[in-house]
Order: structure tokens, then C-alpha cells, then sequence
């Protein structure tokens, strides 16, 4: 692997509240199409990465005694079928980080959370709104019809950054419009 991550830690040497929610798709490919190299590209960024951005981060929450770390995990953090294997499978590993991160750290004053979306108007899924994509399928198949604007991810992001959720600890929050319902 080639993560170099220094550069972040140059522009922004200190966090009180850290928001890991860098993500890449696989193109929904199951484990036989993709390569090992595909495989450790896609853990890199989903997995790996928030690992070793808590990891510097985390070390100035302890010197102060509180901080909060927000998770980007997603839906197939908790069910298949959110993304191909590298996907899905990076995506459950973030989300057992988020899990044991928030009861290694919670007496030392750290909070720890997951969100789920489901599908959301991102950059990243761009393609489904491509002539041809899924974009009218998801829409369709989700309980309340309609994809999951960027803003409302933000609102609860928002809601855990503020202190509000003081007694909450490694809760993931699912946000998906109903779709982990069905």
C-alpha cells in the first residue's frame, strides 16, 4: 500500500470532532471479478484509511479528554447487496471498528458513531442517475420512494458532532429511506 497520509496531518494537525467519509464502489462485482488488487484498492479507502486517520487524531482526543469520530459505515456495513464483496466486506469491517473503538475509548471520554446511509445523491453515485442507471430502480425500492439528499446525512452528522448524543456510545445510525426494512 502506498497511503501516505501526512499531508492531511500537515493541513490540519488537530480535531475535535473527526469525520471519516471517504468511500469508493465496486462496481457491485461479486468476489470472482474482482482482483486481489481491486480487492485491497477498495480496503485502502474505506477501511484502512479511517483507521489511520483515528489513529493520529485519536492520540490528541486522549491528551484532552474528549473528542468525537464519526464513521461513514453504509448500509452494507449491516446487509448484503449494498455493493459487491470488496464493498460490502470493507464496509462491515468499518463498522466493527466503530463498534469496538467506541468501548476501548468511551471511559476516556471519546464518543464513537457509524452512520448507514442507504443511497444518497453523492458524487459517487453519480453513474446511477447516467442514462440507463439505477437510479429510478433504487428510487422505487425504497420504502419512501426517493433517494436520500446529501443534507439529511449532514443533519445527523451534525446532531452526534454536537455534543447532544452525550449518551450515546458505538451506535450506528441508519438512515436509508426504509430500505433495510425489507
Amino acid at each position: 500500500m502506498t497511503l501516505d497520509l501526512a499531508p492531511i496531518f500537515d493541513w490540519c494537525p488537530y480535531v475535535d470532532v473527526l469525520c471519516n467519509t471517504a468511500g469508493v464502489l465496486d462496481e457491485y462485482k461479486p468476489l470472482l471479478e474482482q482482483s486481489a488488487q481491486e480487492i485491497q484498492e477498495i480496503f485502502e479507502i474505506n477501511y484502512i484509511t479511517p483507521v489511520e486517520l483515528t489513529r493520529h487524531y485519536l492520540i490528541q482526543m486522549l491528551e484532552n479528554k474528549k473528542g468525537i469520530i464519526i464513521n461513514m459505515c453504509s448500509i452494507a456495513s449491516s446487509l448484503a447487496g449494498g455493493g459487491g464483496h470488496a464493498y460490502t466486506s470493507s464496509k462491515h469491517a468499518l463498522a466493527g471498528f466503530t463498534k469496538q473503538l467506541a468501548l476501548d475509548y468511551a471511559e476516556a471520554g471519546i464518543q464513537v458513531f457509524g452512520i448507514a446511509p442507504g443511497a444518497v445523491k453523492t458524487a459517487m453515485t453519480a453513474a446511477d442517475f447516467e442514462p440507463g442507471g439505477l437510479a429510478d430502480w433504487v428510487a422505487s425500492e425504497t420504502p419512501i420512494k426517493r433517494w436520500i439528499e446529501p443534507e439529511e446525512v449532514a443533519e445527523i452528522s451534525l446532531f452526534l458532532a454536537s455534543g447532544k448524543a452525550s449518551a450515546m456510545q458505538g451506535q450506528i445510525l441508519t438512515i436509508d429511506g426504509g430500505w433495510s426494512l425489507k
